[in-house]
């Protein structure tokens, strides 16, 4: 996990249609309550991106390592459900990843 290679960008995806690691989506109300949704769209560009920013390794298991992972993202969503309107949405992100020991 921790490789220098990591590190940098990957694409936004369509809401649940992941293709490969460290790509991202979302699927979220657009305010608190709300029944409007704003979704990814699937796109890689120097605006639409998912970046991660750091790995660090935390600590070990009996059969697992502990890691992790500082993300920053841009991308446009579509409000639904009027696909038609688009907003941009920006962030970050952290979590934590276990991974079986080698």
């Amino acid at each position: 996990m921790v490789r220098s290679t990591n590190i940098g960008n990957y694409p936004i995806q369509l809401f649940g249609s992941h293709e490969s690691y460290f790509e991202f989506s979302q699927k979220l109300p657009i305010t608190a309550g709300s029944n409007t949704r704003l979704v990814s769209e699937k796109g890689f560009s120097a605006t639409t991106y998912n970046e991660v920013v750091e790995i660090n390794y935390v600590n070990s298991e009996t059969e697992y390592a502990v890691f992790q992972i500082k993300c920053r993202y841009s991308m446009i969503a579509s409000v639904l459900p009027e696909a038609t309107t688009k907003r941009n949405i920006s962030g970050t992100f952290h979590f934590k990843v276990r991974t079986y020991r080698k």
